[in-house]
């Protein structure tokens, strides 16, 4: 049912990003609106190398 690219998208987009905004809801306090949303913007986009490294290896035939 779940592949390890699903796995991969849903962890990357959508758990890391909660785990960031948690994370920034819970140690940040309101005087600092711009470091909770530097934290936001750097779990959003933390896997995003990652992934795309690994799409251009299975393109390629490899197995990495």
């Amino acid at each position: 049912m779940w592949t390890t690219g699903t796995f991969a998208l849903v962890a990357n987009f959508v758990v890391v990003p909660a785990i960031a905004y948690g994370a920034s809801e819970l140690l940040i306090s309101d005087s600092h609106p711009g470091l909770r949303t530097g934290l936001i913007l750097v779990g959003c986009a933390a896997g995003a190398p990652f992934l795309a490294d690994r799409r251009g290896s299975l393109d390629k035939g490899g197995s990495r």
